[in-house]
């Protein structure tokens, strides 16, 4: 599974590389990850809080959608599964920002706004319990929270849902190698702006943390995620949630 490129698929179906991690790499994952959002976009209703709570006919359905296409083995059904549900967090929060986006106007305009933004898979009464839900005070306190913790996100990378994954592996094809890639390397790369773009001021603090990071251990910096540069310079990694090593 460690090997770099792409696979033959199977009746002509893209088919799946794997890094040493079991994290999907190449283009094909980079495709299923967009039709999967797609999928569950239009086919798993908003009035669903959680992934578990979705039908399995429904999930079945999105499966099946998938396997006429792509390659998945039965030992990743739990990782897709996984995303699925992030998914669908996904389009409930954009449809969320675009309800309550709405509260200035007259009611007249914003009635008829929010009825051009009911999906094409939900009925009235789902449409009108959703809006009611995401105009409740727990939800918009919620939000706001979670708004007001995103923000000391400082360091915001760069790389869309290219994943971690498969940058330390485009940079392995570009360097023809199949070495693992310094994780200092794969953070800086992800963090990168396009060219003419500001730079963030949290990456480049950051950066220059590492760098006087690099200028204080030099060689004793350790090898682990738990010694080495990012952490010495960054502070350890919060709980579940590894730095470059997630997809």
């Amino acid at each position: 599974m460690s090997t770099l490129g792409l696979t033959n698929g199977k009746n002509g179906k893209e088919d799946f590389s794997f890094n040493n991690k079991d994290y999907p790499i190449g283009d094909p994952s980079v495709h299923l990850a967009s039709v999967l959002g797609v999928l569950v976009g239009r086919n798993i209703a908003l009035k669903h809080r959680d992934w578990r709570l979705v039908p399995r006919e429904a999930k079945d359905n999105i499966r099946a959608v998938v396997q006429q296409r792509f390659v998945v083995d039965e030992f990743y059904k739990d990782y897709y599964v996984g995303k699925m549900g992030c998914y669908l967090k996904e389009a409930r929060s954009r449809k969320a920002g675009k309800i309550l986006s709405l509260d200035d106007l007259e009611k007249e305009e914003r009635e008829k706004k929010l009825a051009a933004l009911k999906p094409d898979n939900s009925t009235v009464d789902e449409w009108e319990e959703f809006v009611k839900h995401v105009c409740s005070e727990e939800f918009i306190t919620k939000r706001f929270r979670m708004q007001q913790i995103r923000k000391k996100y400082t360091t915001p990378h760069t790389i869309s849902r290219l994943g971690w994954a498969r940058l330390e592996a485009k940079m392995q094809k570009e360097r023809k190698t199949q070495e693992e890639i310094d994780r200092v390397e794969v953070w800086t790369m992800g963090h990168k702006q396009k060219e003419g773009k500001e730079p963030n001021p949290g990456v480049v603090e950051a950066l220059e943390k590492i760098q006087r990071a690099a200028e204080e251990h030099g060689a004793d910096v350790g090898s682990y995620v738990t010694n080495d540069l990012l952490a010495k310079a960054l502070g350890d990694d919060k709980p579940g949630r590894t730095r470059d090593l997630h997809c």
